[in-house]
């Protein structure tokens, strides 16, 4: 304080003008440093979430092309063996449903008339449908 007291006015003000620039310039470095560090860290998340959400979508992809797999498979054996019968068609869906965890239930339907249904079980007013009766069916 006592050297400040000793300088003209002149000096003081650019003593003042000096200390406010380094004060702002101050402030505005740590306002900067602070804003790249928020970013920083939502871009993270967004990344952290990005992952996520692939590796969900990817558990999912994998589920249904293996229920799509084995329903192919289902009527791939249907279709080269067209003569098989309920008996045939109950043991092929028995082992489909050990191996797909995400299908309830199976019908055939020759001709767009529901011969078979599995499980039989709450199934069994569908035995006898035929698609081409129903509206809003393309």
């Amino acid at each position: 304080m006592k050297y400040f007291r000793l300088l003209n006015t002149k000096n003081k003000l650019l003593l003042s003008v000096a200390l406010l620039l380094l004060i702002t310039s101050t402030t505005v470095l740590v306002e900067y440093l602070n804003h790249n560090f928020q970013n920083s860290i939502k871009l993270h998340r967004q990344q952290q979430l990005s992952q996520k959400l692939s590796l969900v979508r990817a558990n999912l992809e994998s589920e249904l092309n293996a229920n799509i797999f084995l329903a192919d498979s289902l009527a791939t054996i249907i279709t080269v063996n067209p003569l098989s019968g309920p008996q045939e068609w109950e043991k092929l869906a028995e082992t489909l449903f050990l191996k797909a965890s995400s299908i309830r239930n199976i019908a055939i339907a020759p001709n767009n008339i529901v011969s078979f249904v599995y499980p039989l079980a709450g199934n069994e007013a569908v035995l006898g449908l035929d698609y081409r009766s129903l509206p809003n069916n393309f």
